[in-house]
């Protein structure tokens, strides 16, 4: 799911993915969420400022 993307972009990408896999087995689901969340308002923004 990162490939061809790389430094922030691939951070932002591989807890997006890791957030939403783990929200239904963990005993926080609306927090995983709710991280999962934060990291794709920053991705959005990331490519936003790319333009």
């Amino acid at each position: 799911m990162t490939v061809g993307l790389a430094g922030i972009e691939a951070y932002y990408m591989g807890n997006i993915i890791k957030y939403l896999y783990r929200y239904p087995k963990k005993g926080t689901p609306n927090n995983d969420l709710l991280k999962a969340g934060e990291y794709i308002k920053m991705l959005r923004e990331l490519y936003q400022t790319k333009g």
